[in-house]
């Protein structure tokens, strides 16, 4: 099992939407997938349709426990299973010590024969909760929208994945940034993408995401945004959104 954690500490970023497209694109390639909510707001949880976590299916709170706890995953389609947030109790692991952060590695790595892909979604702030989903993460991308807030955002995340593959995780890679929401249109936008690719190279990923009421529309329906599109503009979000997801499970995959 491969796992990715999507992380940026900054909200609105688009973790959750890019969270949930790479696992239906998996699940269209007939791969396992397993969804893990490790943030408190649940946004991944609600996209998939669990609004409060069923006790009897393994929840992320799980995942911390002292001793490894045993319960059936949450089924959401035929190729996908969730862990869902929602337990108010997540927000005491925001600042859980080392021993306590590592245990959702060594929980979800039981979980590796049953699946292909694990895919990771984290809090937008550097707290313990995204620590712990770097140091089980095989690899971290970066979704990225333009802004003077979110591009001073950029040091300060590279040194928390810097710092968790020094201290937890030396085989953690960053894939880079994936500019997200972006405006063609605006002059401004445009230079603001080619300063980020002037400044950090290769970390920007070639693709990038448009904003497109399409996804937003995708999103409130739980479903793909490549799924029936209707009209011009929506053939151009499916197509960009499949393109993306496609290109960064062909590079975990290497």
């Amino acid at each position: 099992m491969k796992t990715i954690t999507i992380a940026n500490q900054k909200g609105g970023v688009g973790k959750t939407t890019l969270s949930s497209h790479l696992a239906f694109a998996a699940a269209g390639a007939n791969m396992r997938v397993l969804l893990a909510d490790f943030d408190p707001q649940a946004s991944l949880s609600l996209g998939c349709n669990i609004v409060v976590p069923d006790p009897e299916f393994l929840s992320t709170m799980d995942l911390f426990a002292e001793r490894p706890v045993s319960k059936p995953l949450q089924p959401v389609d035929e190729h996908i299973s969730l862990i869902p947030a929602g337990d108010e109790a997540l927000y005491e692991l925001l600042t859980a010590k080392t021993d306590v952060v590592i245990r959702a590695r060594t929980a979800l790595r039981a979980l590796a024969p049953k699946f292909d892909l694990c895919i990771i979604d984290t809090p937008p702030e550097r707290n313990s909760l995204l620590v712990g989903a770097l140091a089980a993460a095989d690899f971290v991308i970066t979704p990225m929208t333009l802004g003077l807030y979110e591009q001073g955002g950029v040091a300060k995340l590279f040194n928390t994945i810097q710092g968790t593959q020094s201290a937890l995780n030396p085989d953690l890679r960053h894939l880079g940034i994936l500019l997200m929401k972006t405006n063609g249109r605006s002059a401004k936008e445009r230079a603001m993408v080619q300063h980020m690719r002037s400044e950090y190279g290769d970390y920007v990923l070639s693709a990038e995401l448009p904003e497109r009421a399409a996804v937003r529309h995708a999103v409130n329906t739980r479903s793909p945004v490549w799924e029936n599109p209707r009209g011009s503009t929506h053939e151009k979000a499916a197509k960009e959104w499949r393109d993306a997801c496609t290109m960064i499970l062909k590079e975990i995959s290497k």
